[in-house]
């Protein structure tokens, strides 16, 4: 049902923006990659994750995303809040084609939570 559809999309942006509020100090969540020369690993990470996303390969993306990430590194929150972002705008027909849905958004967000030590009262 759409309504529901809508629902579960704005909890998921709301965990995102709460964490990004929280932690980072910022309102909304875009990872920018650097420029040039100046293309680090974790620029090359996202890149990587957001192709295997396009070609429909959610699981593999969100495995390379979790092996990689360094929980040390702010980059890597603004990473996998990005990557979640990116996965909730797209539509239950194209998660489920990638073999993904909704709730698993929301439980990959809960493990990111557990790993940079997020705590949101309530959740």
């Amino acid at each position: 049902m759409r309504i529901e559809f809508d629902w579960y999309m704005r909890q998921i942006q709301l965990v995102i923006v709460a964490i990004s509020q929280m932690v980072l100090g910022k309102g909304s969540i875009e990872y920018l990659s650097a420029e040039g020369d100046a293309i680090s690993h974790t620029d090359t990470l996202h890149r990587t994750v957001l192709d295997l996303v396009k070609k429909q390969e959610i699981r593999d993306a969100q495995a390379l995303m979790f092996e990689h990430l360094d929980v040390s590194d702010s980059n890597h929150l603004v990473l996998a809040l990005d990557f979640y972002q990116e996965l909730n705008q797209l539509t239950d027909d194209e998660l489920e084609s990638g073999g993904f849905s909704r709730d698993e958004i929301f439980k990959g967000l809960h493990k990111v939570m557990d790993l940079f030590s997020i705590v949101i009262p309530g959740m």
